[in-house]
């Protein structure tokens, strides 16, 4: 399947439709994504990627942030690997990998060496090179895991 990649930010213009179908997905994190870009609330060198068909039909999405879930006083480090989603009919086709690998490019693009992720998940991005630091409380009291990657050539 063709598929088109779009880049979101601050400044980028986009097709309204690619907000309103992550406003409508079954996981919170996609809309507070889409109202964080809405209202401003991301940093100049936060990136949103967004994957569709060529009819525009959300695949997935993810977002490199410099501000994710922890408390930034506590955990002072970034970017974020965040909101990685892959809609259920596209699930198993390695579309979450493709996003993984987009947002490590621009993060590479963007001069950072090292990337985080904050997550309940095991095995995705252990796959993609990723590793555990530790156990951390996210901004809403809930036990996480801290994992860190190298994007050292």
């Amino acid at each position: 399947m063709e598929t088109k990649i779009f880049r979101l930010n601050k400044k980028a213009h986009y097709p309204d439709v690619l907000l309103n179908q992550m406003k409508e997905i079954d996981w919170k994190a996609g809309p507070h994504l889409v109202k964080r870009l809405e209202d401003g609330d991301l940093d100049s060198r936060d990136e949103i990627i967004v994957i569709t068909n060529q009819q525009l039909t959300l695949i997935g999405f993810g977002a490199l942030l410099e501000r994710d879930i922890l408390d930034k006083e506590i955990y002072p480090f970034s970017p974020f690997l965040s909101t990685i989603y892959v809609d259920p009919s596209h699930r198993g086709q390695g579309y979450s990998t493709k996003i993984v690998k987009a947002l490590e490019e621009i993060a590479k693009e963007k001069k950072n060496s090292i990337i985080y992720v904050v997550t309940e998940h095991i095995g995705l991005y252990e796959k993609s090179g990723y590793q555990y630091q530790n156990q951390v409380r996210d901004q809403f009291g809930r036990d996480m895991r801290l994992l860190k990657k190298s994007l050292a050539s």
